[in-house]
């Protein structure tokens, strides 16, 4: 599923790609952190809607912050994900009609 794209990135980094990124490499990041949001919601679904699409492209922009910090404040801090994360993520799994777990077929 896209959520996560480069032209949205940008959009929430005032308008460019930060030093030593360009789309190729934001788009690819992309894809790993659609990947990466489905496995944390696992087994329930992430969605696609509005706000999903904020969440993921948000969780790019994050994770790229934080690995343009100097080294010395990345080693103190315990790394891009944050309860901020945690808590957007486990309300966006609740808004859901179904979860994943839900429309798994079972046999009889």
């Amino acid at each position: 599923m896209v959520r996560a794209t480069a032209a949205e990135y940008v959009k929430l980094n005032a308008g460019s790609y930060h030093a030593g990124w360009d789309a190729t490499a934001v788009g690819n990041l992309c894809t790993m952190m659609d990947a990466f949001l489905d496995g944390k919601a696992s087994p329930a679904t992430l969605g696609t809607g509005t706000n999903e699409v904020a969440f993921a492209n948000y969780c790019v922009w994050s994770f790229i912050e934080f690995q343009m910090k100097p080294v010395q404040d990345r080693t103190t801090n315990t790394g891009w994900w944050t309860t901020e994360h945690s808590d957007w993520l486990a309300a966006l799994l609740t808004d859901t009609t179904y979860d994943g777990v839900t429309v798994i077929k079972m046999r009889e």
